[in-house]
């Protein structure tokens, strides 16, 4: 039973890396050249969660770089810190590793057609210096000669209100401002509001 873990293991590892050693595209289009692309290389315990607002797939190990193809100009990029560290288990059902994880936090940086980037941070060699790592987290998005073209920072989701998710429900903002003028706009909505909503507005309206 031992061995066929040890071989299943060993053959997720195989599939992981044969995942990870082609450059995943993330801009649409026909394929650029090697000197027109950007590389970003994500390794050493850095998950990229997404680039430019789109989402990308997450793989089951850290340690194992992936290289992200971008196209030139600015991009903006959200990450963490992760890390996994074994630790002797006193039973069998305990688990034998520690997840370590920080917050995200985000990048924004402008490269030039063939820049190959990577992300640079301080390296630890044990779990607890890991921990006190992800608690703040900072890394830097540097260029082959070491270069830095981007600092970490804190990433703050932006949250869509309830009226701005309804109007754009509705069919957004924009129909009504190119097509209504502000009064009948008004009037629409009005319409389209709920009993508790009307109730809310007027409450508002006349404080």
């Amino acid at each position: 039973m031992h061995t066929f873990k040890v071989l299943m293991l060993l053959a997720c590892f195989s599939v992981l890396a044969a995942c990870t050693g082609k450059p995943v595209k993330m801009y649409t289009g026909d394929t650029l050249s090697d000197d027109q692309v950007v590389m970003l290389a994500a390794g050493e315990n850095i998950e990229v969660v997404s680039v430019d607002g789109k989402k990308v797939t997450k793989y089951l190990l850290s340690n194992i770089e992936t290289s992200y193809a971008l196209s030139p100009g600015k991009h903006t990029v959200v990450f963490n810190y992760t890390s996994v560290w074994a630790k002797a288990a006193s039973n069998t059902d305990e688990s034998r590793s520690t997840l370590v994880e920080s917050k995200p936090y985000v990048a924004t940086f402008d490269a030039k057609p063939g820049a190959r980037l990577r992300f640079e941070f301080d390296a630890v060699d044990n779990v607890r210096d890991a921990k006190v790592l992800a608690e703040n987290f900072s890394a830097q998005v540097v260029d082959e000669s070491g270069k830095a073209l981007a600092m970490s920072k804190i990433y703050v989701p932006k949250v869509e209100s309830a009226e701005a998710k309804q109007l754009t429900a509705q069919g957004g903002t924009a129909a009504l401002d190119n097509n209504l003028a502000t009064m009948d706009a008004m009037k629409l909505l009005w319409e389209r509001a709920s009993s508790d909503e009307k109730k809310q507005f007027l409450k508002w309206a006349f404080q």
